[in-house]
């Protein structure tokens, strides 16, 4: 129980990806321990055995996003993921203010208006469906 403790404790403190996964994997380790022997019944043998399959198949998802965000980022430092993903944030943010006209999202309205009415045949200009029950009229309309 000690050891089990004393890994949730390095689980928490840790800051990197991979030392995580090890924490998280002899945690669970000592789990399994502390399950099977408690006792000599079938139940809790079988119990702690459905624990370590099903815990051995999310740790291996999990070490599975380890190596993907590894390969990724080349770094499993949670800080060094942060900066790079701020650094990125930041650069398609600015990127997306100067590439993008403002009146963008009227042709977008535009085009799905044009759809709801070919579609539905309901003409979303129709100031019917924006009062307090437009929604109800708008379904309404469609069923």
């Amino acid at each position: 129980m000690l050891l089990a403790t004393l890994f949730m404790v390095l689980l928490v403190g840790t800051t990197s990806l991979f030392a995580a996964f090890v924490c998280l994997v002899t945690f669970s380790l000592c789990i399994y321990t502390l399950i099977i022997s408690r006792g000599n019944s079938p139940r809790l043998r079988e119990a702690g055995l459905k624990y370590f399959f099903l815990s051995t198949i999310s740790a291996l998802f999990f070490l599975l996003s380890v190596i993907i965000l590894m390969y990724c980022f080349k770094t499993t430092d949670y800080a060094e993921i942060q900066e790079q993903l701020l650094a990125v944030a930041t650069e398609s943010r600015t990127a997306l203010l100067k590439e993008s006209p403002p009146p963008h999202h009227f042709t977008t309205i535009k085009t799905n208006d044009a759809l709801l009415k070919a579609t539905c045949g309901v003409d979303p200009t129709d100031e019917r469906y924006f009062t307090r029950w437009g929604v109800l009229n708008f379904l309404t309309a469609l069923g």
